[in-house]
């Protein structure tokens, strides 16, 4: 049946022998209805007529009219279902961009419920009243006051430290200055006569007022020592003997006793220390004479200023001088060395010497003096021989140091 069948059909468009399945038909001739097959020849056949004798084209069907529902295919030949995307999205795949971050993902808002939205209506509403609004003003002026004041504090606090600190590193560099002061006369021949003194009263005083600022102990030795930090070496030369009292002036006595005050030595307020036998000033005049021969003599050789001064203080020990005398010849010996000329024999030095003991004896007439008094009288006596007063003149402030304050 199946070869009648297909001779009827007219045969499979290709001339195929039926298949061992008894298919005949090649595969897009079994895709077409035999209604698409009549209408595929009458439209082949067409276009073999001449352009004069065309028909009009056909409609075309409706897709509902295409197939009939008797007509399916057969379960073999059906077209495979279509996949249906699952509702549940897949996590996107990770960038393989390192610069650029992974999208997130935008959470949308919620709407607000009504009791949300009315009770933010009546803070807002209670937040704009003229009561609200004064009490924030004035929250926020003492909010401000107390800042500013906190911020007061501070510098204040901070100008405080800033002056405390000053001020004990002006004590510390006061004392640094006393003890190298002390250290430098030291250093000399004579130990810095009658430099060495007011030197150390110096250092006391300032040491003194180190530690009533509070100063640790450890920051006023640190000041205090040298400052290579190494001990100082002992001088070579040895140290002069202390002079007789027989060789020391009117100047000289008055400090000895001072000291002897301080060291405990028991005098009467009404005796009077005998008087020690002056110096002649013939040996004055030799120890100056000295001194200047050799200070002259050191600046012809073209030696330094420290030199020309221990050589003249050598000349002044050598020739009997005391210790004023030394120190005299080292100030005239610096003078000399900075190009002036040395003054006269028996000028200046005998006639200040002699107006000197007239003021010293015209101050202890007026009044006497004690371990305090010591140092103001040998200063004030000092202060007025530099400023060149006369012997009234040296009197007078010797008298007006020595005013009970």
């Amino acid at each position: 049946l199946k070869p009648a069948r297909l001779e009827a059909s007219g045969g499979s468009r290709g001339g195929s022998w039926p298949t061992s399945m008894g298919r005949s038909r090649d595969r897009r001739q079994r895709s077409r209805s035999p209604h698409e097959r009549r209408n595929r020849d009458r439209r082949s056949r067409s276009r073999r007529r001449s352009p004069s004798r065309r028909r009009s084209p056909s409609r075309r069907r409706s897709p509902s009219r295409r197939r009939s529902p008797s007509r399916r295919r057969s379960p073999s030949r059906r077209r495979s279902p279509s996949r249906r995307r699952s509702r549940e999205r897949r996590p996107p795949p990770p960038s393989r961009s390192r610069e650029r971050p992974p999208r997130r993902r935008v959470e949308e808002e919620r709407p607000k419920s009504i009791e949300t939205l009315r009770r933010e209506r009546k803070e807002r509403e209670k937040a704009n009243t003229p009561e609200a609004k004064l009490a924030a003003f004035k929250a926020k002026i003492a909010e401000d006051a107390a800042a500013f004041l906190a911020e007061e504090e501070a510098k204040k606090k901070a100008a405080a430290e800033a002056e405390e600190a000053r001020k004990r590193e002006a004590l510390l560099a006061e004392l640094r200055a006393a003890v190298s002061d002390v250290r430098k006369l030291a250093a000399e021949e004579n130990q810095g006569g009658e430099l060495m003194r007011p030197a150390k009263i110096r250092v006391a005083v300032a040491t003194k007022a180190a530690v009533a600022a509070g100063i640790p102990q450890d920051e006023i030795v640190a000041a205090s020592a040298h400052p290579t930090g190494q001990p100082e070496a002992p001088s070579a030369e040895p140290r002069p003997e202390r002079e007789r009292p027989e060789s020391l002036t009117g100047e000289e006595r008055e400090q000895e006793q001072a000291q002897g005050h301080g060291q405990g030595g028991k005098q009467e307020e009404g005796q009077k220390a005998p008087p020690a036998p002056k110096v002649s000033r013939k040996v004055h005049a030799l120890a100056r004479r000295a001194a200047q021969q050799a200070a002259l003599a050191a600046r012809d050789s073209g030696k330094p200023l420290p030199e020309v001064a221990k050589a003249a203080a050598a000349a002044a020990k050598a020739a009997g001088g005391d210790a004023g005398d030394i120190s005299r010849a080292a100030l005239a010996a610096v003078k000399i060395a900075a190009g002036e000329e040395p003054p006269p024999d028996g000028g200046e030095d005998e006639e200040g010497e002699e107006e000197e003991d007239i003021g010293n004896r015209l101050a202890n007439r007026h009044q006497r003096w004690d371990l305090k008094q010591a140092p103001m009288r040998w200063v004030a006596t000092r202060w007025g021989r530099h400023r060149g007063l006369s012997c009234g003149g040296r009197a007078h402030a010797c008298m007006h140091a020595l005013k009970p304050r």
